[in-house]
């Protein structure tokens, strides 16, 4: 899971750092959808490391969420 939001954001910005890429109009609507998924899941990650007596988060973890009934998007 925590590899992920750097994955999501290194893609969006094409590599850029999030300022320079806003800068040049580079971000599109589903970029910064993927930045703000990618800030999320940054923040759900911290807060695993930091809830356990260890340090340590799961290496796995699973999200329940609720599927629309007319597609499968959550």
């Amino acid at each position: 899971v925590c590899f992920l939001p750097g994955t999501l954001a290194l893609g969006a910005t094409k590599g850029l750092t999030k300022k320079q890429a806003m800068a040049n109009n580079m971000l599109n609507f589903e970029d910064l959808e993927n930045l703000k998924l990618a800030e999320d899941l940054a923040k759900t990650c911290f807060e695993m490391y930091s809830v356990t007596s260890t340090g340590l988060a799961p290496e796995i973890a699973y999200f329940h969420t609720k599927v629309s009934r007319n597609s499968m998007t959550f």
